[in-house]
């Protein structure tokens, strides 16, 4: 594994000259439909492939391949892709999966009213940390956001609405999810500066007849932050009602934030930051609260080669008795050295990650390390 780390590095420090840039495979009407293909293999180590103390090690290979389409011709911009992705375990094969993907998104970025319809479509095989072992599950996700100016445009309104669900192939400790959500934000632009607050609601169910509704409210700034920063950030107060055979049903409040923020340092060196805090229901039907925040570092050292690394540290409280007061700690790093070659199409890269989760529940505590060596090329 060395003798390949070192192959690697050298062609992802390799010098080759800029190159023009890339458009998709297919090209018709002068450029207003692309369609593109993409694909990546990674063979990689793994020193935990659970979620939980004394999960197995193993070697895997992993494989993606998708399609995209973009029209960009009109009032509506659509863009759809489809893709499937599988993963092959060395010595535990039971865990080897295959997973496809649907994706489509219309977006209306002119007139007077502007918006977007998303839709999506997932199998997902994962490893879960609140449940501590690997699940397979469907997830399908539905969100309609529109944004309407007032007057001159300075001030408006921001509506979104949501829809979720996911289907766990075993249902024996898992618990299916419904999620409903729906937003109305106010708006006021300062400058290159836009001050919203507003009010969200959300109910979720599951198949063990439990469920909790939440209400929010929260304000918050996007644009220009502080100094340098660029991003959205807003936070807020919320509360949370459970309701079904939950035990306690009382009911959970506290703060909620979230924000995402960009600083460029120099025109090779950027830092990326996110922070947030949200109610959410596991998938073994226990309510937590989750704050977590993360900051990634780049360097490029040219267009074609960039190290990234990242680091962040997510804290999540088990609520009720039921749920035996359970607090974990997790964090995690990670650092990628990738490079680029034919103006973008074909990528060869590097990465090294550690998790730790440090838990209440002993079962719950553990480390993973992967290394990871990945190709991947988009036409």
């Amino acid at each position: 594994m060395r003798n390949r780390a070192l192959v690697l590095v050298s062609l992802l420090l390799g010098l080759t000259a800029p190159l023009p840039r890339a458009f998709g495979l297919i090209r018709l009407d002068e450029g207003r439909n692309q369609i593109f293909v993409t694909g990546s293999f990674t063979t990689g180590f793994s020193s935990n492939i659970g979620a939980s103390a004394g999960g197995a090690s193993d070697n895997y290979y992993s494989a993606d391949i998708g399609a995209q389409y973009q029209r960009h011709a009109g009032l509506i911009v659509m863009d759809a892709s489809v893709g499937l992705s599988g993963t092959s375990y060395a010595k535990n094969s039971d865990e080897n999966f295959r997973d496809p993907s649907l994706r489509m998104e219309l977006k209306k970025g002119t007139g007077r009213t502007t918006g977007s319809l998303k839709l999506s479509a997932a199998r997902e095989s994962r490893a879960d940390t609140a449940a501590n072992l690997r699940n397979e599950s469907w997830a399908y996700e539905t969100t309609l956001d529109a944004k309407y100016p007032m007057l001159n445009g300075r001030y408006g309104f921001i509506g979104t609405v949501g829809t979720s669900l996911r289907d766990f192939a075993d249902n024996n400790d898992l618990a299916d999810q419904k999620s409903i959500s729906s937003s109305l934000d106010f708006y006021y632009t300062l400058d290159e500066r836009s001050l919203l607050g507003g009010y969200r609601f959300r109910q979720e169910s599951t198949s063990f007849d439990t469920g909790s509704r939440d209400h929010s409210i929260t304000a918050g700034v996007s644009g220009p932050l502080l100094f340098r920063l660029n991003g959205n950030f807003r936070v807020g107060y919320q509360i949370r009602t459970p309701y079904g055979l939950t035990t306690g049903r009382q009911n959970y409040t506290g703060w909620t934030a979230n924000g995402s923020s960009t600083l460029e340092v120099t025109k090779r060196l950027d830092f990326a930051g996110q922070l947030s805090r949200d109610f959410s229901t596991t998938s073994t039907n226990f309510s937590v609260d989750t704050l977590g925040g993360t900051i990634r570092a780049q360097y490029r050292f040219n267009t074609q080669t960039a190290f990234t690394t990242s680091t962040g540290i997510t804290r999540t409280r088990f609520l009720g008795t039921v749920a035996g007061n359970r607090l974990d700690t997790a964090w995690t790093w990670d650092v990628t050295a990738h490079r680029s070659f034919f103006s973008q199409h074909i990528q060869l890269s590097v990465s090294y990650s550690f998790f730790r989760n440090w838990s209440s529940a002993s079962f719950s505590s553990f480390d993973r390390k992967n290394l990871t060596f990945t190709a991947s090329a988009k036409y």
